[in-house]
C-alpha cells in the first residue's frame, strides 16, 4: 500500500504547480463537500485565552552582601493563573554578583550590580545588589592550639559525593574522630573551600566558611553536608574545578577545636555531575554550565602555551571550538595526554567532562647537577596501580650525552610502608617509588656495568638526604666482600611532565648479568640460588619455604624465605635443607660448621652494615642471600635502608643495637653471643676504619653535589621543618630546616654509631 501511496503523491505534487493563481482560489469540486464555518464552529469551540505575566514581584529589591556571601533571590509573577511564568535572571556586572537561573546570588567582588528578572511577556522587576568588603571568617575565630592535626588527609573517601537521599556531601575517614563515645551532634563542623587555579593568570578563590551538619556512615566514613532537600549551606562546588578544603570539628558550643586537616580535591565533575541538587557557586572567570552540558577542558604542562579557549562548556556530541599549542622558549612540546602530536585539533564530549593535558619537557637543565627523566604514559594517567602501564622516557641534560635517550618501558608502582596509591598527586605522600621495565635492554645512566631492562626508581620518601641506601652501598662496595653490590644516580623526575621530584635511579636487584650472577639452569639440585629472607613472602607468586626457629614459625603460615630463581619442587626441598643446616650452626654458634657451609666474611660484612644503620627489618624483609653451585651460601645485595639511621622506630636512637638478645635477625642475635664472633667483628671494623672514614667522606662530597636538586625537591613539596609522615621522627624531619642540616644529622649520627658499635661489642657481657 505505501508502494502506490507514494507514486500518486508525487504525480499531484508535479500537477500542482501548472494551476494559475485562479484556479488555487476557485470553490473545491463537486466530490469535496464545502465546509461552512457554522459546521466548524460546531466541531471546536475556541477555548478562553490564558493571560500572560504582567508583573514580576521580588520579595527584595535591595541587598547588601559580603563578599563570598550567597543568597536564594525569591520571586513571583501576576497573575497566579498566567501562562508561561519561567523566568530568567541576568546580573548586570558578573564579576561583583552572579545570579544563577535558579535565582541563587553569590557576591563576589566589592561594587554594585542590578540584577534583572523577566518574564517572557516582556516584564521585569530589578534587584540592586551592593557588595561589601568580607567579614571575618568564623573559620579564623577558633581556637586551634589544643586540636589535633588530621595526618591522613589524603583518606577521603571520594571526597565529594552523593550521600544519603540524593544530597550532596563531603565525605572524610576520620578515624580519630570519637564517634563511639558521642554522636556527631555532639560536635559543630566547619568547612571551608578554596578554588585552586585551573589556568595560568587565574588566582585562588577563597569561600566563606560554612557551618554544617555530618554523619557516620556504615561504611566508615564521615559525610558533611552540603546541598540538599531543603538545605542550601551557601557554597557548592563548580563541576570540574578543583579545590583545597579546610575542615575544623570543634565540641558543641565551642570554638575549641578538636580536629583540623586540610583536603585537597583534584576535580569534582564525576561525583556532583547528576546530583539533584547541584546549585554551583562560581567565581570570576570561570563559567558556570549548564544542566546536561560537559567541560571540555585544555591545560598546559610547564612551558606550553595555549591559543583558544581551555575551557569548554559543551553539550553531548557538540564540536568545541579549535585550539593550538605551542612551546615556549627552551621547551619542547611532546604530545596530548590522549596519544595526540597534532599541534591543532578540535574536540567534542560525549557523556563526561574530558581534561585533555599537552605535554611538553624543558630542553635546558643547566640549573641542575642531575638529569631531568620525563616518563609519559601511554594513557596520560598517574601510575596508581602495581600493574605495569606502557609509557615512554626522555632523558635530558645527562653528563654524558649518550644516556639522553628516548626509549619504551613498561612501569608500575613498587614499595610496602611508602606505597600509598590514593593520594592526591600534589600531596607529599604520592610520592612513590616505581619499577620499570625497558622493552629493549637500556644501560640507564651509565649505572652498573651493563645494559639491562629492570630499572627501580626510588622516591626516598622518607630519607629527604637521598643518601641512607648510597651510604651503606659506598661502604659495602669498598668492604669487597659482597658479591653484588647495587649502583645507583639521582635525577630530577617528571611524571607525565608533571614534577615529581628528586629520585634514586638503581639497579633492580635480579637475577642478571651483572647483578646476581648464579647458574640455576643446571640439572642438578645442587645449583645456583638466590633467596630473600621476606616475612611479605605470601604477596610473592614464587617459591619459598620455612626454617624452623627462625623469626616467625612456619605455625603463623608465613613464607619466611622466597626463592627467586628458577627451582623445582625438588630444589626447594634441597635449598631448604641447606639453609636449615646453617640456621642450626648459627644458633649453635660452632663457627667450624659455619665456615663449611656459610661465607663468613660476607656474613660479618653483612652484620656491620645490618647494625649501623639499625636496619629495622634486619633480617626479616630485603635480605638477600645467593649460592653457587656446589658452593657455599654467601650474603649480598644489601638493600633498603631508608628506614635506618635515626629516622623509625628502634633506629631512632644510635645508642644500643638491633640484633640482640633474640631481637631483629635471629643468626645475628645468636652469634652475638659468641666471644669468637665478637672479636671477629671488632677485628673486621678496625680494618675497615679508612673505608669507613672515606665513605663518610663520599657523602659529604655527594651531597654537596646533590644540594641544589635535594633543595628543589623538598622546597617543592614543602618538606623542610615539617613532620611529613608519622612514620618518620621529628627529628629527621620537622626538627631539620634545610638539606644541610639534614645532612649533618646523618653524618653525626653514623659517625657516632660505629663507634657505639665498637664500644658495645667490645664490652657485651661484662655488664655495661
Amino acid at each position: 500500500m505505501k508502494r502506490l501511496l507514494i507514486p500518486i503523491l508525487l504525480l499531484f505534487l508535479l500537477v500542482l504547480p501548472c494551476c494559475s493563481a485562479k484556479e488555487s482560489t476557485a470553490q473545491p469540486p463537486a466530490s469535496v463537500p464545502a465546509v461552512s464555518e457554522s459546521s466548524t464552529a460546531e466541531k471546536s469551540s475556541p477555548e478562553p485565552a490564558q493571560p500572560q505575566v504582567t508583573q514580576v514581584v521580588l520579595e527584595q529589591t535591595e541587598l547588601t552582601l559580603s563578599q563570598g556571601k550567597g543568597v536564594l533571590l525569591s520571586a513571583k509573577t501576576l497573575p497566579e493563573e498566567a501562562r508561561n511564568k519561567k523566568l530568567t535572571y541576568r546580573s548586570d556586572d558578573p564579576t561583583v554578583a552572579h545570579v544563577a537561573q535558579s535565582g541563587k546570588i553569590t557576591a563576589l567582588a566589592e561594587g554594585t550590580t542590578t540584577i534583572t528578572v523577566s518574564a517572557p511577556s516582556g516584564v521585569s522587576a530589578q534587584c540592586k545588589v551592593t557588595v561589601t568588603p568580607r567579614e571575618e571568617d568564623p573559620m579564623d575565630a577558633l581556637n586551634y592550639k589544643a586540636g589535633e592535626k588530621i595526618w591522613y588527609t589524603y583518606y577521603y573517601a571520594e571526597g565529594l559525593r552523593h550521600g544519603q537521599n540524593g544530597t550532596l556531601v563531603f565525605s572524610a575517614n576520620l578515624w580519630q574522630l570519637d564517634l563511639e563515645e558521642k554522636t556527631p551532634e555532639d560536635y559543630n563542623a566547619y568547612l571551608r573551600f578554596t578554588y585552586l587555579p585551573a589556568n595560568e593568570g587565574e588566582q585562588e578563590y577563597v569561600f566563606p566558611s560554612i557551618k554544617t551538619t555530618f554523619l557516620k556512615n556504615e561504611s566508615g566514613p564521615v559525610d558533611f553536608l552540603i546541598q540538599g532537600k531543603d538545605a542550601d549551606t551557601g557554597f557548592c562546588p563548580l563541576s570540574g574545578a578543583a579545590y583545597k578544603i579546610e575542615l575544623a570539628i570543634t565540641n558543641k558550643n565551642s570554638k575549641r577545636v578538636v580536629l583540623y586537616g586540610t583536603y585537597e580535591l583534584d576535580e569534582t565533575s564525576s561525583i556532583i555531575e547528576n546530583n539533584a541538587f547541584y546549585r554551583p557557586t562560581p567565581l570570576p572567570g570561570v563559567p558556570v554550565k549548564d544542566k546536561g552540558q560537559y567541560y571540555l577542558s585544555y591545560v598546559m604542562s610547564e612551558g606550553g602555551i595555549l591559543e583558544g579557549d581551555a575551557k569548554q562548556p559543551l553539550f553531548p556530541k557538540e564540536q568545541g571550538t579549535a585550539v593550538s599549542v605551542k612551546a615556549a622558549p627552551g621547551y619542547r612540546f611532546i604530545r596530548w595526554s590522549d596519544g595526540s602530536t597534532d599541534t591543532t585539533r578540535t574536540d567534542s564530549v560525549i557523556s563526561r567532562d574530558k581534561e585533555i593535558r599537552a605535554l611538553f619537557i624543558k630542553e635546558d637543565h643547566e640549573d641542575s647537577a642531575l638529569a631531568a627523566m620525563y616518563i609519559f604514559t601511554e594513557t596520560g594517567e598517574p601510575i596508581l596501580s602495581k600493574g605495569y602501564k606502557n609509557a615512554t622516557m626522555i632523558i635530558v641534560g645527562a653528563k654524558d650525552p649518550q644516556y639522553n635517550i628516548t626509549a619504551s618501558l613498561q612501569i608500575k608502582g613498587r614499595g610496602n610502608s611508602s606505597w600509598n596509591a590514593d593520594a592526591p598527586q600534589d600531596d607529599y605522600d604520592s610520592k612513590n617509588s616505581y619499577r620499570i621495565k625497558f622493552s629493549d635492554k637500556e644501560h640507564l645512566l651509565g649505572i652498573g656495568d651493563s645494559k639491562n631492562k629492570d630499572w627501580v626508581l626510588n622516591s626516598n620518601k622518607f630519607d629527604l638526604s637521598g643518601l641512607r641506601n648510597y651510604l651503606i652501598w659506598e661502604l659495602a662496595d669498598r668492604m669487597g666482600t659482597f658479591p653484588y653490590v647495587p649502583d645507583c644516580t639521582w635525577v630530577q623526575l617528571y611524571v607525565n611532565s608533571e614534577y615529581r621530584g628528586m629520585y634514586m635511579v638503581s639497579e633492580h636487584v635480579e637475577v642478571a648479568n651483572d647483578r646476581i650472577e648464579i647458574d640455576d639452569t643446571i640439572p642438578s639440585t645442587d645449583k645456583g640460588y638466590f633467596i630473600e629472607a621476606d616475612f611479605r613472602g605470601d604477596e610473592e607468586a614464587t617459591p619459598y619455604f620455612y626454617v624452623q626457629g627462625y623469626g616467625k614459625s612456619s605455625n603463623n603460615n608465613e613464607r619466611e624465605f622466597v626463592i627467586k630463581s628458577n627451582c623445582s619442587a625438588e630444589d626447594v626441598t634441597y635449598i631448604s635443607q641447606y639453609i636449615q643446616s646453617c640456621h642450626d650452626a648459627f644458633v649453635e654458634g660452632d663457627r667450624e660448621k659455619i665456615e663449611e657451609l656459610v661465607d663468613l666474611r660476607s656474613f660479618i660484612d653483612m652484620y656491620i652494615v645490618e647494625e649501623l644503620s639499625k636496619d629495622v627489618d634486619v633480617g626479616a624483609a630485603s635480605f638477600f642471600m645467593q649460592k653457587a653451585p656446589g658452593g657455599k651460601l654467601y650474603f649480598t645485595a644489601p638493600w633498603d635502608y631508608d628506614f635506618g639511621f635515626g629516622t623509625f622506630d628502634k633506629a631512632k636512637s644510635n645508642e644500643g643495637m638491633i640484633s640482640v638478645k633474640g631481637g631483629g635477625c635471629t643468626w645475628f642475635s645468636k652469634l652475638l653471643e659468641q666471644q669468637w664472633f665478637r672479636e671477629a667483628v671488632l677485628a673486621r671494623m678496625a680494618e675497615l676504619d679508612d673505608d669507613f672514614e672515606a665513605t663518610m667522606n663520599a657523602l659529604s662530597a655527594t651531597a654537596e653535589m646533590l644540594e641544589a636538586d635535594a633543595d628543589k625537591n623538598a622546597l617543592f613539596w614543602k618538606m623542610y621543618g615539617v613532620k611529613y609522615h608519622p612514620y618518620v621522627e621529628s627529628q629527621v624531619s620537622s626538627e631539620l630546616n634545610s638539606y644541610d642540616e639534614h645532612i649533618a644529622f646523618l653524618k653525626n649520627w653514623t659517625t657516632q654509631r660505629w663507634q657505639i658499635m665498637k664500644d658495645y661489642i667490645g664490652s657485651y657481657g661484662s655488664g655495661e
